[in-house]
């Protein structure tokens, strides 16, 4: 399984009709992400498994046992979760609700929260983060219905700057507002990361993530007195 850095073309899960996925990520070489792993549509599953295949040096976050660092979603407490660290950065996973009657997806449709270790320097760009061998069987009912799930590919973007450091001096301030809102107004200025301004990974600079940097600034902030 080859998960080197290449152009990625990202799977469109609107077509799946229950796609197990992770959101696009972005971070700096360095620092550690949190990997969202999310269904597409709730369910009451009696089992699920999954392959997560990262890009070349980076890992999955463990601890000092050794195992693989997760968070299981609010709502997914009555499951039992297992990985299994399969080497070259592929991991197994499986989920299995401890009764019956749990649903394993969270209210925001989150199974398991992973995280990765993202080596230093790493080059910048786009990586490929794929899920496979995804199976999942629900119960409703009592009947047991199988899902027929397709493999997905996402991005993790390595960025020379900081999410939200559009103006790229190594920390967020109300002139990274000032630069994304004016860049929303279609006005060109120089030494603006768009790719850094996408908070929200919509694909889209919109004043939705000029509120996110505010609110990342704000909370920063407060962290620091």
């Amino acid at each position: 399984m080859n998960v080197s850095f290449e152009d990625v073309d990202d799977t469109d899960i609107s077509v799946l009709e229950n796609a197990i996925y992770t959101e696009l990520a972005e971070c700096k070489a360095g620092a550690t992400i949190e990997l969202p792993v999310k269904l597409k549509n709730e369910l009451t599953p009696v089992g699920c498994t999954f392959t997560i295949a990262l890009p070349d040096g980076v890992r999955l976050e463990k601890d000092a046992d050794g195992d693989v660092v997760y968070e299981l979603a609010d709502r997914a407490r009555k499951q039992w979760a297992t990985l299994q660290d399969l080497g070259n950065g592929i991991y197994e996973c499986t989920l299995t609700p401890s009764t019956a009657a749990a649903t394993i997806a969270g209210s925001d449709g989150t199974l398991i929260t992973l995280r990765a270790l993202v080596p230093e320097g790493m080059a910048a760009g786009d990586y490929r983060l794929l899920l496979a061998n995804c199976k999942l069987q629900s119960k409703v009912d009592g009947a047991i219905t199988d899902h027929t799930l397709s493999n997905v590919t996402t991005r993790l973007t390595i960025s020379d700057h900081s999410l939200g450091d559009v103006d790229g001096d190594g920390r967020l301030s109300f002139t990274d507002v000032a630069m994304t809102i004016t860049n929303i107004l279609g006005r060109e200025q120089s030494g603006f990361d768009v790719n850094t301004a996408d908070m929200n990974g919509d694909g889209r600079v919109t004043i939705t993530d000029a509120v996110i940097i505010i609110n990342n600034i704000l909370k920063q902030g407060q962290a620091n007195e």
